[in-house]
């Protein structure tokens, strides 16, 4: 596997060679005054950074491959690494190798195991980042909920729904008008887990009678 160079990245990093790479990268706020970072969109911008947090594991270096990049970053689109080439962030046309990951093996081996490797990383933050996007607004549910019981279990359900934005309002919405209805106010409360599975959150209201004077509590 090839790999290009950060550029300057000794320079604004700086970090201690008899140390392992601290879980962090400098980003210097004298960097808004720069014209080349300006002229970046947004998501160029948060692409940048996210391959200086991919570099800073790798000597200041990154895959050549956009696509490997794109996969190892967990982003949404593949970045035109030609554009960070022209605004001068990388060197694009340096083929180099992480000293930390050279060992004495035949280069192809070497090559072989480092592609290996940065395939199997890529995994793991792919994995990691649906598995986050999964349980995307179920700690919201959670504290909603009345019936708080089986927690595992309804993190299960919510995983399996996979509930996108629109769903995951109607959910919440669904949680707090249905306190509402005749069945929940007699202590028909269903576990979470149940209430989810059964997709729940379309049941219909029936609200308690009003009682003789006039009033429905329901709607106080």
């Amino acid at each position: 596997m090839k790999y290009i160079p950060i550029r300057n990245w000794d320079k604004w990093q700086s970090y201690r060679k008899d140390r392992p790479p601290p879980p962090w990268i400098k980003i210097h706020r004298r960097m808004m005054l720069n014209p080349d970072w300006v002229m970046l969109t947004d998501a160029q911008r948060g692409q940048l950074v996210a391959m200086w947090m991919l570099a800073a594991d790798r000597d200041g270096v990154i895959p050549s491959d956009p696509k490997l990049i794109q996969r190892m970053c967990a982003m949404t689109n593949c970045p035109d690494l030609e554009v960070f080439a022209a605004a001068g962030f990388i060197t694009i046309d340096a083929n180099l190798t992480p000293t930390r990951r050279q060992s004495d093996a035949p280069e192809a081996e070497a090559e072989a195991e480092a592609e290996a490797e940065a395939e199997a990383e890529a995994d793991r933050a792919v994995k990691t980042t649906a598995a986050c996007r999964a349980l995307l607004g179920f700690d919201e549910f959670w504290k909603a909920y009345p019936n708080k019981v089986g927690k595992g279990a309804a993190r299960t359900a919510w995983k399996k729904i996979k509930p996108d934005a629109e769903l995951r309002a109607r959910i919440l919405d669904a949680v707090r008008q249905q306190p509402k209805s005749k069945r929940w106010q007699d202590g028909f409360i269903p576990n979470p887990a149940t209430w989810l599975n059964e997709e729940r959150w379309d049941d219909e209201i029936e609200t308690p009678p009003p009682t003789p004077n006039g009033i429905n509590w329901a709607d106080h």
